[in-house]
Formats: structure tokens, C-alpha cells, sequence
């Protein structure tokens, strides 16, 4: 994967003539004064309107998932990912799993499109299709320790040791644990 693509860090950006932020701050006082009943046409979703259309300039948007996406999800892939392919996927995960825009930076920092569902197994030639696809499921959710303090090659027993500190690490008074949220559910 290529490194994030912010609008700020954008090669277009550095190419910006001096005088277009003033030229987006004219067309979005112009266009909020024509249109008052409507939203979001400050000079930052202009910016980011025009790196959606520089992203995507000849892609088909009704027969994607980009098209169902709310608009702060497609911001989210503009700032993070600059592959086409890597927010396709991204967006398609979003509109099956109906991920947050948080759960989805999350997924883009771990970087889940590299080693979800990599596993190779038999089940679709053993198993019958609905049983075949639960167990294949169960292998897509890769087990990523960002919490646990270690770095480099591990073995399994400092894994569980780390893991085990991590469990027994009490939450702090104002969040709630685990085991109260899910009682409410």
C-alpha cells in the first residue's frame, strides 16, 4: 500500500496557485448565500469535493459501493489510502460489515485488507455452502495486538503473558467494562 493520501500531503496541493483559497472561499460564500437552506460548502468540503472528483474522475459511482457511503467514510478513504483498489476495497467492507468511520480508520491503521481471509483452506469443497461460509468467516478476522508491549519476533508464551496483563488491567471509573456493556445488550 502507498502512503496516505491527505489533501494536505496531495502532489496537487503543492501546485495550488496563490490565489485559490480565495477562490473557494468566493464560491462558498456565493454558493451559501444562493442556496442558505443547504449544507456543507465551507471551503474544506470544497477541497475535499475536488479530490473525490480527482480520485475517482471516470469511475462508474452508481454501481460501487463508494456510491452508499456516507460522506465522512469517503473523506476518511481520501485521507488515508491514495490506491484506488485499497478504498474499493475499504468501501466494500464498510457497506458489508456497516462499519463506523471510526471503526473503519481503525481497520485502515491496521491494515485489514492485507491479511483478511488469507487463509487457505478446504471448506468450500467439503462443506456445504452455508456451513463452508461460516467457517471461512471465522478465519477472516485476523487477530491484531496493537495493545500488548512488544515488538519484534515473539513467542506464544510472552504473547500470553501480555495478553493476560492486558485482560486483568482494570478499566478506567468513567468507561464501562466489557462485561456491563454487554449485559445491556
Amino acid at each position: 500500500m502507498s502512503t496516505p493520501a491527505s489533501f494536505e500531503s496531495t502532489p496537487a496541493k503543492s501546485s495550488v496557485p496563490a490565489w485559490y483559497p480565495e477562490l473557494l472561499a468566493s464560491v462558498s460564500t456565493e454558493v451559501r448565500s444562493a442556496f442558505p437552506e443547504a449544507r456543507g460548502f465551507s471551503p474544506r468540503n470544497l477541497r475535499y469535493m475536488k479530490s473525490f472528483a480527482e480520485a475517482w474522475p471516470d469511475f462508474p459511482m452508481l454501481q460501487a459501493p463508494l456510491a452508499t457511503l456516507p460522506w465522512y467514510h469517503q473523506i476518511a478513504l481520501l485521507e488515508k489510502l491514495s490506491d484506488p483498489e485499497t478504498r474499493l476495497w475499504y468501501a466494500a467492507s464498510v457497506v458489508e460489515n456497516g462499519w463506523s468511520r471510526n471503526v473503519l480508520a481503525h481497520h485502515i491503521e491496521a491494515k485489514l485488507h492485507e491479511h483478511s481471509g488469507n487463509a487457505i483452506t478446504n471448506f468450500k469443497a467439503t462443506l456445504p455452502p452455508s456451513g463452508s461460509d461460516l467457517a471461512q468467516q471465522s478465519f477472516k478476522d485476523p487477530c491484531v495486538f496493537v495493545f500488548v508491549a512488544m515488538t519484534g519476533k515473539t513467542n506464544e508464551g510472552e504473547l500470553e503473558g501480555q495478553l493476560v496483563l492486558h485482560v486483568e488491567k482494570k478499566p478506567p471509573p468513567s468507561s464501562p467494562s466489557i462485561w456491563a456493556m454487554r449485559s445491556r445488550a
